[in-house]
């Protein structure tokens, strides 16, 4: 086991280093991070001034966290009537927010979501880039600014708030430990992650089988505690909770043969930056749990590169390639390897999302969304409000909201109703109205209109 972590020749080169240098390579990682947080929080915000977030999923969120920050349970009135969040997805690390959200001093409170999830994957960098670095600087760069421009973490970045943003250092960490044979570190930083979501259960099985076959024998206990929690918590948990685990019946096993080129394409996208010398490691047994219920999934999402469902994944794939790397022991092979991590990352950054960041219409607020903003401001706090699906990340933070169309249960008080809402066209995901439905709910009968604006209606109870 040790013989394979052994590196003789590796020492020596520490052992010259200057103090300049080991300072250089203790805050390199961590510039990057910070800058990096810097673009993901601009983009994450941006996105939201624009009016591209929506209840699905930030307003859900929102709501969860502020009942948490009031001392309450994780409500979430857009799931529907007394609906605790917990019993969606098994995620009670979200409490950690609840201080920083009730406290949060700069713009609306749902920024500090937004802001913590491109914190959290920024330092997710920072790990990995360390271990790298051991490589050498070049390969640490490349880590770094593979990571950053990822698929997986920028389509999260600028999809809303999720969970999973606590998974990508925890893994990060995890990950960067294991394979550099401090496993005791590996597996307490593997542990919190039952608490992210119940599916990481089984990726903590997977780190402790890894431990437990390098010789660690604490490590087949965490695999045994992974599959527990992830039982317990589908099975006991959730379904006490909302009645049934619901998310059980999103998988076939039948789906994981079709739409392969999907899924293909899916696996080498994600795998391309990095030259795919990550399938050379044992690391990369990291990735097959999510994999496999996504592509076991019935929902399209699942198949693809968009959305959140990536971004658990690029720890996996970049710690996976560093641990091939550093075992490659040639400096020419690991010279080409570098200059093919390069190109990936570079043609994966500009066929990418985060070519969206030089765009600039994104960083242009369009006038709707001025319209929208002053409609919103009309409506007062800690009233219920029913609204579709874009809007309902503007109300959250004040008031207690549901989407129109699913409404009954609340009986709002206030109505807001955005006719060019892109979620009122059936086709789209989540969409919960049509835009007639939108139209024909302003003649809806005891509401008055008290302000009528651009296709955009606030109602009043009378």
């Amino acid at each position: 086991m040790t013989s394979t972590l052994a590196e003789p020749h590796r020492p020596s080169v520490e052992v010259v280093e200057d103090d300049d240098t080991s300072c250089r390579r203790s805050i390199s990682p961590w510039i990057l991070a910070g800058l990096v947080f810097i673009l993901y929080s601009m983009m994450a915000i941006q996105r939201d001034r624009v009016g591209i977030t929506s209840g699905y999923d930030l307003g859900i969120f929102e709501e969860a966290i502020r009942n948490y920050a009031h001392g309450h349970l994780p409500w979430a009135p857009l799931k529907g009537a007394h609906f605790d969040l917990l019993g969606d997805h098994f995620h009670p690390i979200l409490i950690l927010l609840a201080p920083l959200y009730r406290f949060w001093p700069l713009g609306p409170a749902r920024y500090s979501l937004l802001i913590s999830q491109a914190a959290l994957f920024a330092l997710g960098l920072v790990p990995l880039m360390r271990w790298a670095e051991k490589i050498g600087r070049w390969a640490m760069w490349c880590t770094g600014a593979g990571m950053a421009v990822s698929w997986g973490l920028v389509n999260a970045d600028t999809f809303d708030f999720h969970e999973i943003a606590f998974a990508v250092p925890l893994i990060s960490f995890s990950a960067a430990a294991l394979g550099q044979g401090r496993y005791r570190a590996a597996l307490w930083w593997a542990v919190p992650l039952v608490l992210v979501k119940e599916d990481l259960g089984l990726t903590v099985a997977v780190i402790g089988i890894l431990l437990w076959r390098k010789g660690h024998r604490p490590g087949l206990r965490l695999a045994w505690f992974g599959v527990a929690a992830t039982v317990v918590e589908t099975q006991l948990i959730i379904p006490a909770i909302h009645g049934h685990y619901e998310y059980s019946n999103n998988l076939q096993p039948g789906i994981f043969l079709q739409n392969g080129m999907e899924k293909m394409s899916t696996v080498a996208v994600l795998f391309a930056p990095v030259a795919f010398i990550a399938f050379r490691s044992s690391l990369c047994w990291l990735v097959v749990p999510t994999l496999l219920w996504r592509f076991m999934g019935t929902n399209p999402f699942y198949w693809g590169l968009d959305l959140h469902y990536s971004a658990v994944l690029e720890p996996m794939i970049y710690a996976a390639a560093i641990d091939a790397f550093s075992r490659v022991g040639h400096p020419h092979v690991e010279r080409r390897l570098l200059i093919g991590c390069t190109v990936g990352a570079v043609l994966s950054a500009w066929g990418g999302p985060i070519g969206s960041a030089f765009d600039p219409s994104t960083w242009t607020i369009p006038h709707h969304q001025r319209v929208l903003d002053a409609m919103v401001k009309k409506i007062p706090s800690n009233v219920t409000v029913g609204t579709t699906v874009r809007a309902a990340a503007q109300l959250t933070g004040k008031d207690a909201v549901s989407f129109a169309c699913d409404a009954s249960f609340m009986h709002p008080t206030w109505l807001l109703l955005d006719s060019h809402d892109p979620s009122t066209d059936p086709q789209a995901p989540g969409g919960d109205c049509t835009s007639k439905d939108v139209t024909n709910m302003k003649r809806w009968r005891h509401y008055r209109v008290v302000s009528d604006w651009d296709g955009i209606w606030v109602l009043r109870k009378t």
